[in-house]
């Protein structure tokens, strides 16, 4: 029998709904509401100031849409000599794909911290630097963000395969697919560790039994650099480095280290 509605028996109306009220709030920028709602602020953070620098006279920067799907984007750096000295004349540059932190719910390849990072890195290690997005929790849950990291390795692999008309001019003039790493901060970080679990080194060993699931051949991942990497327990766990809250959720199996505060279930697969 279906159920019927709630009537007030003073008025003879159905009860107001319950307030919409915010249940989640990540320092302004991520706001969870009750009916599930999410808010984002296009606010750049505090943290991401206009005084990082946004150019550096030795490198090139551009940007490129690597999965139409889900509108992608992965920054591009590039030093602007490529000839090298010595030994290293007329020999391409190494691959560092990066991956940038945020908890899995914040960040960006665009953001002031983040850029101004890749702009470095591709000056001072010689290498062409591709700063890659993924999708971002709470709407798009984990795996999301891994699965976009796989997504970027097969769009890296597929450049490295296809005619040089097709291919990104940079990654033909400049990129040696032989010496590719892949590195990430935080839940960058966690997402590199991902990826050297399905694209090990058995992606280059084609007399081992027990391949991966990502063969990027001839695309080689030379090594994959976890700075700070978020991990999080599953059942119970405690680091000396978290605050009363971030302990007390970990104990109780909570999904905090997923991206959400506290114990919302907003970050959580369902």
């Amino acid at each position: 029998m279906p159920t019927m509605p709630v009537v007030s028996a003073a008025t003879g109306v159905s009860p107001p709904a319950a307030a919409n009220v915010v249940v989640e709030d990540i320092y302004g920028f991520l706001r969870v509401l009750s009916d599930g709602t999410i808010l984002r602020s296009p606010e750049k953070p505090v943290f991401c100031p206009a005084t990082f620098t946004s150019s550096h006279p030795s490198v090139q920067w551009k940007e490129e849409v690597y999965d139409k799907a889900n509108n992608l984007r992965v920054r591009m750096y590039k030093p602007l000599s490529t000839a090298g000295d010595g030994e290293e004349a007329g020999k391409k540059l190494p691959v560092l794909v990066h991956f940038h932190g945020g908890g899995f719910f914040l960040g960006s390849c665009t953001w002031a911290n983040v850029h101004a990072y890749c702009l470095r890195l591709a000056a001072e290690a010689g290498a062409v630097v591709l700063s890659a997005e993924y999708r971002l929790a709470p709407e798009h849950r984990l795996p999301a963000a891994v699965g976009d990291g796989v997504g970027f390795l097969r769009w890296l692999h597929a450049q490295s395969t296809m005619d040089a008309a097709a291919a990104d001019g940079w990654l033909t003039e400049a990129a040696d697919f032989g010496r590719v790493f892949v590195t990430g901060d935080s839940a960058g970080g966690n997402i590199a560790h991902h990826l050297a679990v399905r694209a090990g080194p058995a992606a280059t060993k084609p007399d081992l039994q027990a391949r991966p699931d990502l063969d990027l051949r001839p695309v080689t991942v030379r090594g994959y650099v976890l700075l700070m990497p978020f991990f999080g327990a599953v059942r119970g766990g405690r680091s000396r480095g978290w605050g009363r809250r971030r302990a007390a959720a970990a104990a109780k199996g909570t999904d905090a280290a997923v991206g959400c505060r506290g114990q919302s279930a907003c970050c959580r697969r369902g």
